[in-house]
């Protein structure tokens, strides 16, 4: 009996997440099905789907492939690197120590992490979990500084650049811009002020006492996680793996399934009496320090959708693509879990609302535009002749990066050789040249020569240029 009970447990792990659901008509049915068809195949992968209401299943099911080299379809105990869908985990770790009076969110994050450089201005933990403290994109950071996305990414590897940094993209609390490396320090303030890993820390006051069995922080690349989905993307007519090498913990690197997100679900829309405040907390809007409010909360998006009030946060990394989408209003709540890049999971949770709650929206649907027209292409700057060029070429130096880059004038064009690729500096005027991941800026009249580049999220990284003898 107990190898037969086995058997079945065994059974149950490798068999398809079969359709379960409890009050949704067949007409909606087919409606939800019929909008994940493409995904619904044994040769790609694909993703999980539960839709909740009244902390309620409606409907789950599993479409497509866990892993592709074994034939393992997508169950509710598979396992999903969640990405930004993270944050709101790691925002609640937050939260709960500031209940306990740990961490001070108005404080100076100095105090609590005192290698990190003085910027000339306060940064708050307040101001990490909003985006606002002006910290440039850790992920923009590592790709300059020579990392692959396939490479291995420990959390040290990120505190050390951050350490490095001597500049801020704006003072903070003036502006919102989207910032991971504000949770790679939170994730450290938890460590800190927690005196426990993180992951520890998260397992035993968040996951285990929720019954969360299958959740954790992915805080060692090299561990083995059974029943983890694969990422994949297409090459060609083919899938390839997309490798997921990191360490990093805060801004994402939560694994998860479909069945524990559901426990998580039911507890934030119904937390019990000593969680209520805190929930609540979380999703208050943050503000810059001029009083305009942000749609964004603690690691959650605020909005609106079709006129109810919308409470998301969605996920990227590697091929993996997750969100988690509320409509409180309406007791509401969709998730998604995909193994492969394409899939935009907002859009389709949308949709799933769509066909659940068609009655109960006070909007139309928005238009949403079938593919993007193309835009009429920018009037190239007039070419520069090569004479123009050559005092742009030498070796330049980032302190901050720790990296060298080699500017090098080959026939009529630079090329930037970067430790891992080369770019065309494509001429933009007046010493601006663009580079696939931003723009580069050339300070000619200093001494010595300096660069300095810009994408977007990671604003003025300073290169000097240097002679090695």
């Amino acid at each position: 009996m107990r190898i037969f009970g086995i058997l079945l447990l065994l059974l149950g792990i490798c068999s398809p997440l079969r359709a379960q659901q409890n009050g949704l008509s067949s007409e909606q049915i087919r409606q939800i099905d019929a909008l994940f068809a493409r995904w619904d195949r044994s040769d790609g992968p694909g993703l999980a789907l539960a839709v909740l209401q009244q902390g309620v299943v409606r409907y789950q099911r599993g479409y497509g492939m866990a892993n592709l080299e074994y034939g393992v379809p997508i169950t509710d105990s598979t396992r999903f690197v969640l990405a930004s869908v993270s944050k709101q985990f790691t925002a609640f770790a937050v939260h709960l120590l500031v209940r306990e009076g740990r961490i001070d969110l108005d404080a100076d994050i100095r105090q609590y992490i005192p290698e990190l450089p003085d910027l000339g201005a306060r940064i708050t933990p307040r101001d990490l979990l909003h985006h606002t403290s002006g910290l440039r994109e850790s992920l923009d950071l590592v790709r300059l500084a020579g990392w692959r996305p396939e490479d291995v990414l420990t959390m040290e590897d990120v505190l050390r650049l951050a350490y490095r940094q001597r500049a801020l993209n704006f003072p903070p609390g003036s502006e919102y811009s989207y910032c991971n490396l504000g949770y790679v320090l939170l994730a450290e303030l938890v460590r800190r002020t927690s005196g426990q890993p993180f992951s520890v820390f998260a397992r035993e006051r968040i996951f285990a006492p929720l019954g969360m069995k299958d959740t954790f922080f992915h805080d060692d690349y090299r561990m083995i996680v059974p029943l983890r989905a694969e990422s994949y993307r297409r090459a060609g007519s083919a899938w390839v793996k997309v490798y997921y090498p990191y360490g990093t913990v805060g801004s994402g690197g939560l694994v998860s399934t479909l069945r524990d997100l559901i426990i998580w679900e039911r507890f934030f829309r119904e937390p019990p009496a000593g969680f209520r405040e805190l929930i609540e907390a979380m999703q208050q809007p943050g503000r810059l320090r001029d009083g305009r409010e942000l749609a964004y909360g603690s690691g959650l998006m605020l909005g609106r959708y079709r006129g109810l009030r919308a409470v998301w946060h969605t996920g990227s990394i590697a091929a993996y693509r997750t969100v988690l989408f509320r409509l409180p209003e309406a007791g509401f709540s969709v998730i998604l879990l995909a193994n492969t890049a394409e899939v935009n999971t907002l859009t389709l949770a949308q949709r799933v609302a769509d066909i659940v709650l068609s009655d109960r929206f006070p909007e139309p649907i928005p238009a949403r535009a079938e593919s993007a027209s193309e835009a009429p292409p920018n009037p190239s700057p007039p070419a520069r002749a090569p004479e123009q060029l050559h005092p742009y070429e030498g070796l330049y130096y980032s302190s901050e990066l720790e990296v060298f880059y080699r500017i090098r004038l080959e026939g009529d064009s630079l090329r930037l050789y970067h430790p891992r690729e080369v770019w065309t500096l494509q001429p933009l005027g007046e010493g601006r040249f663009r580079i696939p991941v931003g723009v580069v800026r050339f300070v000619p009249h200093s001494s010595p020569m300096e660069l300095f580049i810009d994408t977007g999220r990671s604003r003025n990284i300073r290169f000097q240029r240097v002679e090695l003898r």
